[in-house]
Parts: structure tokens; C-alpha cells; sequence
């Protein structure tokens, strides 16, 4: 138990706070500066109107009390008063005012929201509406303002291409907030330099019953690069050699009895194979100098995969919007022995849900500062740890989710005249522009299909087997800016340049059009 002090017990956090407006389906949670005579706290607790209380938990050496009740009524105006009979487990009664003198009440007044009537919206969403330059490795992930009735989500979510329907699977999750967070990952990579779009259907329901009633379509493109190649590290199969964060010495300023590393099943990056993820639970101490969480890989297989600065490192998160941040650490080969730990640059979990993570080893510029030299010069490496720290805006405690470390090779994807000049396509594709956003140039590729599939989708090939095709630029009114292409042209895969040196800093649209089929790119030039 705590040495006896001469102050008494007072409650340094809560949920809600006096005044606040509660989400009735929430816990109530209150944080106390010692451990607490647990049963003094419960028999001295008091709700007015009276509800009826389902569970007391305690944790971090009984210092941290969550309260669950579903008993909570509409719009209602409660009091929470825990009377000064409560004491910490040297007897000192609670100080309820903060005034320094043991004896008084700890009370909130808070109130519960009025009846939920309205759908459920979109909080945010990766990719955003017309994002670019989405990686073909991305989770699409979607928070919704409150719990959805997972249900209404089994028929109408569909992610297309333009030409097809592209088979994903997806997992709901919670946010600390109770709101719902949809994960979607396509079976296998997105396509580089493509457009796609997630429908969501109208039907799409809270777990009242409150329909969205209008289809939500999320539209991006995918950027250039493809993976030419994955060396996985660890997909956190088995427990392998990942110690607890209080294993290493480079740890500061957490709550060691609710800071954990361990394995999970129910949660996972959706497309992951096997399903199942780490997990670290953390409470930072409430006063600390220093916060920082090691999560060290002592050794085993996956500290024997070596990489070197070709390499991108990637992790999947599954964040908890606590502001917190994190960061790769990663031991460096002197070429005789492993000398310095090198680290990337901190993070920011601002997000819920699933979102990749990566560290561009060749940039000079995202090595971050620990006790390296801040410089790659090895001839390679292998993972030290996950590290974690806070920030004066983050949270004090939450839980994030790591699945798939690997190191990855990528390379734009040109599929094009060069590397397919005698493959006849199927489809008619106009490919998205890269780099995007450019400047000053930029490439675009398009396909024209076989005279077969081109009678099929209704369109003619002239007696010379060749085909009218136009690839104009358009500015943002509607303008014609360039003409790249006005010719017919036989069955294959093109692509053009475009040198925008003589124009403004802009969106551009860029249209295909091929016999009766036509397509269309938006392009930022930046300058």
C-alpha cells in the first residue's frame, strides 16, 4: 500500500465533467490521485435520479474506477456525488473539493443526451473524397459518429474500378468515443494508377434503426507504385521475443499494471492472413518528465530479417485517436557488429481505425533523433522496437493495434509502350496521371482493347482496323488547354507527356475519347 501522506485522496480526472453532456451508452470513469479503499468508494457512490449500476471495475493499484450502467434515460439531468465517507486505503477520507482539507463530497452534475432520431454520419474517412496518390496497399477505413447496426452493412457496401467489382473484406471496430470504425481492404492490392469508388448504401443504419437514406460514394486514385517486393518481418502469428514495455530501460513514465504487449485474434488488418495482430495497451503517469514505451524485439526470427535503405518499412496501426505518437527504431550493422539505434520520425495518431504506416529508409530527412548519429550509412538492418510517446495534448491512456511489419521494395508501375507494347488489352482504360500532383510534366497512359472487345462494348474500328481516338486537356471551366492526341490508332497500351511549363497552378481534367467510349483524369499542376 502507499507510504501514509499527509494529504488526502482527491479525484484528478473524470467522465463526464461537471456539466457535460453524456452519451448515455458511455462509462462514467474517475481517476484518483492514491489508491483507493475500493469498497469505501462504491458504498459512498450515489446517482441522482437513481440508476441502477451494473458493474464497478478498478485498476492501476486501484486508483482508476469505470462505472457501467445501460440504465442511463433520455435527456435527463443527473448528479454523481461520492460522499466524504470514501477513503484511500490508509483511511484518509477524500478531499471532494480539491481544497487540500480531507472530509467533503466529490460531485459532477452532467446530463444525458436527448433521444438519437438522426442517421449516422461520416466523422472522416482514408482516402478522403478525391484523394490522390492513395497507396495500393491502403486499408480504406471509415468512422462513423456513432455505433452503426453492423447488419445494415452485410449487402450494398461495394468497392469498383471502372470496369469491375472488386471483392474486399472488411471488420468493424469502436472507437474509445463509441463510434464505429469501417476497415474495407480489397483481397488482393489495389491497382497503381487507378481510380476506384466505395459505395455505401442508403439503407446503412444506427443501431436504433435511423437510415442514412441516400448512397455515400467515396471516390480516389491509387498512386504509381507497386511492390515488386515484400519481405515480411513479423505478422504476429505467434508471441515471438516481443518484451513487455517495462522490459527496457529506455521506458518512461508509464503505469506499469496497465501497460501490456500482447497478441489478439479479434482484431486484425482485414485482408491479413492470419487474422490476428499485437496489441499494446498503455496508462501514462499522470506527472512524468520523460514518457516513452520500448517495445523491444529481443531476438528470434523476426530480428533476423535484415534490410537495407532500398527498403520501406511498414506497419499497419489501428490508432486510437489519443494524439500520442509513434515511431520505427531499428539497429544499425556497423559490418562487424550492430551499433547504433536509428529511429524515423514521430507519428501522430490523430486516426481511429486501420492506416499504414511507413518509414522511406533512402530519405535522409525522416531519420529522427534518438542516441544514433541520425544517419543510415550501414550496409543494413534489422527491427529494435515500436516506441510510443506523449505529447502535452495526448491522451493518457489507449490502446493501439500493430499487424504486417515488412520491408517492402516499390517502383512505379509503367504498363504502358514499354513494358507491354505487345500485349493487347481487354478494356478501354485511361489510366491516372503520374507523378500527381506534377510539375511541370507529367505522363498518361491509356489502353485501346481488341477489335472483338471493342465490338462488344459498341464500338467500330474503321476498314483499316484502326480507331478515332482524342486525348485533350481541360482546364477547370471547360477550356481546351492541349491537345495530346487526335488520330486513329490501332489495339494497344499508350502513353503521352504532357509539359505544362506555360501553364498556371491549377486542376486540370484530362478526357479520353475512343470511338463511343470516353473517360476522364483530374490533374493538379503545382508550382
Amino acid at each position: 500500500s502507499d507510504i501514509i501522506p499527509s494529504f488526502a485522496p482527491a479525484g484528478i480526472y473524470s467522465y463526464p465533467v461537471d456539466d457535460e453532456v453524456f452519451k448515455f451508452t458511455d462509462n462514467i470513469e474517475i481517476e484518483f490521485s492514491k489508491s483507493m479503499n475500493t469498497a469505501s468508494v462504491e458504498n459512498a457512490l450515489t446517482v441522482t435520479p437513481e440508476i441502477q449500476i451494473n458493474s464497478f471495475s478498478w485498476s492501476g493499484n486501484d486508483r482508476f474506477l469505470r462505472i457501467l450502467s445501460e440504465n442511463f434515460q433520455f435527456d435527463t439531468d443527473y448528479t454523481l456525488t461520492i460522499d466524504s465517507t470514501a477513503a484511500d486505503v490508509n483511511g484518509k477520507q477524500i478531499d471532494g473539493n480539491g481544497d487540500g482539507i480531507p472530509g467533503d463530497s466529490f460531485v459532477i452534475a452532467f446530463s444525458t443526451e436527448g433521444e438519437d432520431v438522426y442517421a449516422p454520419e461520416i466523422a472522416y474517412s482514408y482516402p478522403g473524397f478525391d484523394d490522390l496518390n492513395v497507396d495500393v496497399a491502403s486499408v480504406i477505413t471509415i468512422v462513423f459518429d456513432e455505433k452503426i447496426d453492423n447488419s445494415t452493412l452485410s449487402s450494398g457496401v461495394e468497392l469498383r474500378d471502372e470496369n469491375q467489382t472488386i471483392e474486399w473484406t472488411g471488420s468493424v471496430t469502436y472507437s474509445p468515443e463509441g463510434n464505429s470504425i469501417l476497415a474495407i481492404q480489397p483481397n488482393e492490392m489495389f491497382d497503381a494508377n487507378t481510380a476506384y469508388s466505395l459505395s455505401i448504401p442508403g439503407t446503412l443504419a444506427d443501431t436504433l434503426g435511423n437510415a442514412v437514406g441516400s448512397e455515400t460514394l467515396i471516390s480516389f486514385t491509387t498512386s504509381p507504385y507497386i511492390y515488386p517486393e515484400i519481405m515480411m518481418i513479423d505478422n504476429f502469428v505467434s508471441p515471438g521475443d516481443w518484451q513487455q514495455p517495462s522490459y527496457s530501460g529506455s521506458t518512461f513514465g508509464i503505469l506499469e499494471s496497465e501497460t501490456h504487449f500482447d497478441f489478439i485474434s479479434s482484431v486484425a488488418a482485414p485482408a491479413a492472413v492470419p487474422h490476428r495482430s499485437a496489441r499494446l495497451r498503455y496508462r501514462w503517469l499522470d506527472e512524468s518528465d520523460t514518457y516513452r514505451i520500448r517495445e523491444y524485439l529481443k531476438g528470434g526470427a523476426p530480428q533476423s530479417v535484415y534490410f537495407d535503405t532500398t527498403y520501406v518499412l511498414q506497419t499497419y496501426i489501428h490508432g486510437d485517436g489519443s494524439n500520442n505518437q509513434f515511431r520505427f527504431c531499428i539497429d544499425e550493422n556497423t559490418g562487424s557488429a550492430w551499433g547504433d539505434h536509428e529511429v524515423s520520425q514521430w507519428v501522430t495518431i490523430d486516426w481511429n481505425g486501420w492506416k499504414l504506416i511507413e518509414w522511406k529508409l533512402s530519405d535522409p530527412y525522416s531519420v529522427g533523433s534518438w542516441i544514433g548519429d541520425e544517419q543510415l550509412t550501414g550496409p543494413y538492418y534489422r527491427i529494435d522496437s515500436y516506441q510510443l510517446t506523449r505529447p502535452e495534448d495526448g491522451l493518457y491512456s489507449g490502446t493501439v493495434y500493430f499487424d504486417d511489419l515488412r520491408a517492402v521494395k516499390k517502383i512505379i508501375d509503367v504498363t504502358d509502350v514499354d513494358d507491354r507494347k505487345y500485349e493487347v488489352p481487354m478494356q478501354y482504360k485511361l489510366s491516372q496521371n503520374y507523378p500527381n500532383p506534377f510539375n511541370p510534366s507529367t505522363t498518361i497512359g491509356y489502353s485501346i482493347p481488341s477489335v472483338e472487345t471493342t465490338r462488344r462494348v459498341g464500338s467500330t474500328y474503321g476498314n483499316n482496323g484502326l480507331i478515332p481516338v482524342r486525348l485533350v486537356i481541360y482546364d477547370i471551366l471547360g477550356r481546351e488547354a492541349a491537345v495530346l492526341v487526335n488520330k486513329q490508332q490501332s489495339p494497344g497500351n499508350y502513353r503521352v507527356s504532357w509539359d505544362a511549363s506555360g501553364f498556371a497552378s491549377g486542376t486540370y481534367i484530362c478526357r479520353l475519347t475512343a470511338g463511343s467510349f470516353t473517360a476522364t483524369r483530374k490533374m493538379i499542376l503545382l508550382r
